[in-house]
Parts: C-alpha cells; structure tokens; sequence
C-alpha cells in the first residue's frame, strides 16, 4: 500500500499550495527539528498580502538573541509591543471591502489574537483552525522531533524521516528539484513524487495583475470559504 509523505516547518498564513500538498499526503511531519535561518527569511515568521495594490510582507516578530543552532520548536515570538493589532488593523484597512471580508475577518482576527510565546505553537494553531474550516483530508500528524533522526542533511534526512514513518513515497514540493538527489531515493526503495500544484488565478481585489502565491488570507478575503476549497483541492473555482 502506498503511504504519502509530506514534510514541512509549519509556515504563518501559508499560501493555498501549502494546503493542497497536506490535503494529499497520508503523513504529514511538522519540520520543528530542522535549524531556523538566521536571516529570518523564511514563511514560519512572515507571509504576503497586498497593501497599496503591492504584494507586502506580514510578520511574526521573532527573537534573534540567541548563540549558534536553534531549531524551528525553540523561536520565541516577541511580544513586548501590539504587533498583533497592527495586523488586525493592516487588514481592516486594505481588506475591508473585498466581497468576503465581513465572513472571514472575525476568524483570521482571532488566530492572529491568540497569545503563544512559541512561533510554532501559534502557527499550529492557525493551521489546525484553517484546516477544520477547509475540510481537506485530514493525513496523520507526527511531529519530527519526536522521532529517532541522526544528524542527516537534505536528501539522506528526508528518506530517514519517510522510513521513520513507514512511508513508501516522498511528496515533495516543487522547490525540491533544485536540491534533492533523485537517484538516492531510487536506490533507498522511496518514490519521489512532486506535488505540483498551480494557483488558479482567482478575481484579486486590488491589483492590475494576479499576484500568485499570496497568503491563504488573501485568498479567503477574495474568495470565500467554499471557493477557497475548491482552489486548494485543485477542482477550479
């Protein structure tokens, strides 16, 4: 029997592809063991939204006093000033008359408003919210951290965590073909399929041109919940 293998560091508001590789995985690993960058450019601590027609980043203030390693499960959020309220009022303002905002506000307002300390633990609860209100497939949940994993990198590290699941196929993002070694996973017995889902092009308030991949936010405000389904499991809109 095949078993699908996603694997991923739990990202703030992620965009619909996101939901789609977790819609079609029967496994699903929450990256908290991998180290965080230091440049603090990943999508765990910010995402997009238009403000002024432009697509603009939102962002989780995040500590960066720390010495060497520190792994995705031990960032700390800052919260010694209302970030949190600026971006409630960031979208009252640039999202108040796209068609759904009065369906969607009250529930992105109130992920944004919980009081978590832990970067991963706020996105968890984001993503296990927006989950249950998008009824996608609901794959198994294990956290990497609580699994026996060396000290691999890349493409050895993937394939310990697939066979620490008792996956049989690796699904990737599109992202992976810039680094991934193909032929081990051909050697390992792990299939490697890519999950190579495309953002149709939904009416975007706001702008000239679509923007593509913009927080799932944006996407709720334009679309709705239903429509919004629909995009993620690829069945149109």
């Amino acid at each position: 029997m095949e078993i699908k293998v996603a694997i991923h560091q739990p990202d703030f508001f992620p965009w619909c592809g996101f939901f789609n590789k977790y819609h079609n995985s029967d496994i699903f690993v929450i990256n908290d063991y991998g180290q965080f960058p230091k440049n603090a450019t990943d999508y765990t601590c910010r995402t997009k939204i238009i403000i002024e027609g432009k697509p603009a980043w939102i962002n989780i203030p995040i500590s960066h006093k720390y010495q060497g390693f520190r792994r995705y499960s031990e960032m700390e959020i800052i919260n010694n000033w209302p970030w949190r309220r600026k971006i409630c009022f960031t979208m009252q303002t640039y999202y108040a008359k796209h068609p759904y905002f009065n369906e969607i506000f009250s529930i992105i307002k109130e992920l944004i408003s919980v009081d978590e300390t832990k970067v991963i633990d706020y996105n968890i609860n984001i993503l296990n919210t927006l989950i249950g209100i998008l009824d996608i497939s609901k794959p198994k949940i294990i956290f990497g951290s609580t699994l026996q994993l060396s000290d691999s990198v890349k493409t050895e590290m993937i394939i310990e965590v697939v066979k620490a699941v008792g996956g049989t196929t690796y699904l990737s993002g599109i992202g992976g073909r810039e680094y991934q070694n193909e032929e081990l996973f051909k050697s390992e017995g792990i299939k490697l399929e890519y999950n190579d889902y495309i953002l149709p092009n939904y009416a975007q308030k706001g702008v000239d041109d679509f923007v593509y991949g913009l927080s799932i936010i944006d996407t709720l405000f334009n679309c709705g919940i239903e429509k919004t389904i629909a995009i993620i499991k690829n069945n149109g809109i």
